[in-house]
Parts: structure tokens; C-alpha cells; sequence
């Protein structure tokens, strides 16, 4: 059976560059334990041999992972009863190559780094990294006692709460959020301004410490990126999200705190990449991005849809529905601190801490909204296992009320509905049930809106066991720049001995990086591996 799927390769943003040209201090040689096969899964492979180079894994966004990304090579015929091979059709196959920049000559050898898990993190470690956040008051941990398969633990999360501020951390990564700087991708401050904002928050928390450059990412998000002897990683190790009033917004912090050298690697020349470049993208794994043409608006693809939380006043009754997040104080005594989804929970100590105890379990809430909005006085709890509602339908306004037709043909009014809720607008409607009401349809007691912006169906051939991928092809395309640079890898193992996942190791390896201009206007960037092995 054909069966006809349709994909759009994703683009990633990343426009304009600024920032620290410093070279960076010396690092320490290591040995590299980890390689990739040619099917991307991780091995460990025997020492090697002192004086020799270990070999390096093919350019890829994830090794040893299912991942997929452009350039990444065909498939082999699957099996009976495997799932089906991926092909993905190259885009660049008829087009037409031209360079419009001079081939560089040098360097003939560069190295690669490594950065290995650090294993566990130490409550010390978190509280270090939270008082430079700017957040001094009391860690918690997340209380997982029902959640997934016990044989299998994650690491430890940090937590720490300043009002609307929220920063957690794990052996891989931190996060800050400040809720009171929402932002907002379609009214973002230009990139110079937001650029000058993140920069000063980083460096005055002294979580600038290695030397980088800036770019700008989906939805005017400001981009860190390392830099190694003057050559910027592809991928960002620091994430900064300004509002409108040019306050930071949101932070993702994946800093590479122990960056070793494996080893110096000679370089295939770049006339050799180049060469390799232009026989196949796709046959020679090489690794490619698209980007939109200048001056080409382009909305954060995971914030295009608007949803809506349902209002409470403050002083009104409420019953909330949900599962627990509960956060239990890291120093191992002392009040628990309970979230149900967006609410924190507040009242009794003990009526708090007995909620904690139910992580995992369906709970219903009654309570009293606080004036801030976001906190809710328990009066009393119970478990549950109610089932929710969920419609897909249109939104009419009709006179005071504003009604929900529901596809299957059921009409509901939408009670405490928002004021900026679009007449005729499609809609995903979640709630957890409804109630007579005195005059019209029945009250829908819903929790959450969301606009139904689903993708058109896809278009893709499947025959004898391939999926074949068919991106937008290219006539030509004209290189306007060739230079070397860092391309990131990351090596995940399946998992230690006792069973708990780990951070990946990360692999910094040397590429040339063919940047140009698409005959549609677009611009494009390819990795060629450069290190030989």
C-alpha cells in the first residue's frame, strides 16, 4: 500500500552574531572513551593505544539516539516486521554549486573536546549555581514516588521558588523562569537591546565565564554560543528569552563545565569538504540547515497557538482537578511545598504535606483563589479519578454569553470566558465536567482553551518497508563563506549500572561550514567533517 505523507522540513533562525572574540584558556587532554558505529549507537571500545588518535563519530545532532536530521543518510531494508527504513530524498540533488568565497588553506590540524557527565549533582552544587541565579531561599525536590517504572530513577532535580521566579537545576542543565516578565515572541525588543539585556544579567551573575558570541533565535530568543579558538559551536549552550519590557524572561542554561581535549586531529583540506559537498548531501551524511530569506518574519513554531487559562477572581470558590507536582525540602525536615497545575496550593501544614504524599494520584481541590491569582487555600482534598472532557469546535458569541459548538454536536457556554476570546475561532477545550444551567446550554466547567492550529496531512511515499521524505528540491545555490567551526554532538549511553539515566557525553569536533544563498532567497549552512580519522 501507498500511503501519501507530506514533511516540511523544519528551519531554525539564528540571524546577526556579536560578541566576546577572546580565545579561550587551555584545557586538559583526555582520553575519549565513547564511539558511534555507523548505525549511531554508542560503544565502548578498548583503550587506545598511547600516540594514537581515537576515532570520531559521524556529524550528527544525537548519536546513539533515533533522532533525524537533514543530510542524514538512507537507510538500510528493514526486517519483516521492523519499522520501516527512512530515506530522505536530497534537496540539493539537481542543483547547481557555486563559490563565491576563497577556499581557506589552514588550519591543518585542530582538536576536538569532550565534556563528560558529572554524574550526580550535589545539593552544594545546586545551591551554588541558585545563589548565583540570585535565588536564596530553600531547595526542594521533586517527590516522583509513583511516577514510572521504579526500576528506573532519573537524577535528582533541584528546585527553588522566589515568587514568580522559579529556577531548577540537574547534572545536565538549569532553568529560570520569571513569570512576571512574560514573554511575548510576536512583540519581542530588537536584538541589539535584547542581546545588551542577557548579556548583563549572565555577566553580573558571573555565568559568563568562557568566550562566546551571540546570535538571535526563533522568536527574538538571544543565543550563546561558545567559542573555541575564536570558532562558534553550531548549537547554543545558554538560551535567554527578554519580554517586551526588556526584562529576562526565561533562561536555559547547559553550560560545559569540563571541556577536555581528546586530542589534536589533522584536517581534510576545505577543498576536499568542498568537493564532497557538491557529489551529495545526502550520500555523504553531510549535515544542513535552511534558513528564511532576509527580512522574512518567521513565528517560534511552539508559540504560534494562543490558549487561555481559566480566571478566577480573588476570594472565589474553587475546585481544581489534577496530579500533584510536590516538592519536598531538600534538606530532608519542613513544610512541603504542593502545585496543581498552574496554582500553588497553600493552608494547613499538614493537610499540605499529606497532598505532597499523593504525588502521582488524581486529587480534587477545593479552595479559596488568593488575591495574588496564582495561590489557592486548600479547604479540603480528596483523591479522584476523574475522567476529562475534551471537544474540538467553534467559539460564537451570542449576546452576553459566548457558546462552544462542539463538532459531535453538542453546544456548551463557556463561563468566566476571556474577553480577547475571537468570535468563530476553532478550538481545543479541555475540562473536567459540566453543570445544568438555568437558562440555555448546559455550563461547560472547562480549564483550558487552546486554538486548534493542526498541521495539513503529509505527503510521503512508503514502499516495500521506505519512507521516503521528499523536502523542497533547489535549482542552485551560490557559497558565499567557508570557515572551520564546532559542530556538537551529543553521545547517549543507555543508561549505569543501577539503572539511572545519565547526562550524554558531549562531543565538540571540528567541521567546515559552507554558508550561502538558495536561488529562492533563503540561506542555507552545511557541516562537512573535517577531522580525519
Amino acid at each position: 500500500m501507498i500511503k501519501r505523507i507530506c514533511l516540511l522540513l523544519g528551519l531554525v533562525v539564528l540571524v546577526g552574531c556579536g560578541g566576546n572574540e577572546a580565545l579561550p584558556t587551555a584545557v586538559p587532554t583526555a582520553p575519549f572513551p565513547q564511539s558511534t558505529d555507523t548505525q549511531g549507537s554508542v560503544s565502548l571500545p578498548e583503550a587506545v593505544p598511547t600516540g594514537q588518535l581515537a576515532p570520531l563519530p559521524s556529524l550528527s545532532g544525537v548519536a546513539g539516539g533515533g533522532g533525524l536530521s537533514g543530510g542524514s543518510a538512507p537507510g538500510s531494508q528493514p526486517a519483516d516486521g521492523a519499522a520501516a527504513a527512512i530515506v530522505i530524498a536530497d534537496p540539493f540533488a539537481q542543483a547547481t554549486f557555486t563559490l563565491n568565497a576563497s577556499l581557506p588553506t589552514e588550519p591543518a590540524t585542530a582538536a576536538a573536546l569532550r565534556q563528560t557527565p558529572t554524574g550526580e549533582l550535589t545539593t552544594e552544587a545546586a545551591r551554588q549555581l541558585a545563589n548565583r541565579f540570585g535565588f536564596s531561599g530553600d531547595l526542594y525536590r521533586e517527590n516522583s514516588l509513583a511516577a514510572g517504572d521504579a526500576a528506573i530513577s532519573a537524577p535528582t532535580i533541584y528546585y527553588t521558588f522566589d515568587g514568580p521566579r522559579t529556577f531548577s537545576v540537574d547534572p545536565w542543565s538549569a532553568n529560570y523562569q520569571d513569570n512576571s516578565a512574560p514573554y511575548d515572541p510576536a512583540n519581542v525588543p530588537d536584538f541589539a537591546s535584547a542581546s545588551q539585556t542577557a548579556v548583563q544579567f549572565l555577566e553580573s551573575r558571573g555565568l559568563l565565564d568562557f568566550p562566546y558570541t551571540t546570535r538571535q533565535g526563533f522568536g527574538g530568543d538571544v543565543l550563546v554560543l561558545r567559542q573555541i579558538e575564536g570558532k562558534a559551536l553550531n548549537q547554543p549552550e545558554i538560551v535567554v528569552g527578554v519580554s517586551p519590557n526588556g526584562q529576562v524572561s526565561y533562561v536555559s542554561y547547559q553550560v560545559m563545565p569540563n571541556l577536555e581535549t581528546i586530542g589534536n586531529y589533522p584536517l581534510i583540506p576545505a577543498a576536499e569538504a568542498w568537493a564532497r559537498l557538491q557529489s551529495g548531501v545526502t550520500a555523504n551524511n553531510i549535515v544542513f540547515t535552511v534558513y528564511p530569506a532576509a527580512d522574512t518574519a518567521v513565528a517560534n513554531p511552539l508559540t504560534t497557538a494562543r490558549s487561555w487559562q481559566r480566571p478566577y477572581a480573588p476570594g472565589q470558590t474553587v475546585q481544581l482537578y489534577g496530579w500533584p507536582n510536590a516538592f519536598l525540602p531538600a534538606s530532608g525536615s519542613g513544610a512541603a511545598r504542593v502545585q496543581l497545575y498552574p496554582y500553588q496550593l497553600t493552608g494547613d501544614e499538614e493537610v499540605i504535606n499529606q497532598i505532597a504524599e499523593a504525588a502521582g494520584q488524581q486529587i480534587v481541590v477545593e479552595g479559596v483563589m488568593g488575591d495574588d491569582g496564582r495561590t489557592v487555600t486548600v479547604n479540603n482534598w480528596s483523591s479522584t479519578s476523574q475522567e476529562p472532557l475534551t471537544w474540538q469546535g467553534l467559539v460564537r458569541r451570542d449576546g452576553d454569553r459566548v457558546l462552544f459548538d462542539a463538532h459531535d454536536g453538542q453546544t456548551f457556554q463557556l463561563p468566566d470566558a476571556p474577553a480577547d476570546l475571537p468570535d468563530g475561532l476553532e478550538l481545543f477545550v479541555f475540562a473536567w465536567n459540566s453543570q445544568p444551567a438555568a437558562d440555555g446550554p448546559p455550563l461547560l466547567q472547562w480549564e483550558r482553551l487552546d486554538e486548534a492550529t493542526l498541521p495539513s496531512e503529509a505527503a510521503a511515499d512508503e514502499v516495500g518497508g521506505f519512507i521516503e521524505i521528499a523536502p523542497p528540491t533547489y535549482e542552485s545555490l551560490s557559497i558565499n563563506s567557508v570557515e572551520l567551526a564546532y559542530f556538537v554532538t551529543y553521545l547517549f549511553a543507555e543508561g549505569t549500572a543501577d539503572g539511572r539515566l545519565t547526562a550524554p557525553t558531549i562531543l565538540l569536533q571540528p567541521a567546515w561550514r559552507f554558508a550561502g544563498t538558495l536561488n529562492n532567497g533563503e540561506t542555507v549552512e552545511f557541516f562537512v567533517q573535517a577531522a580525519g580519522n
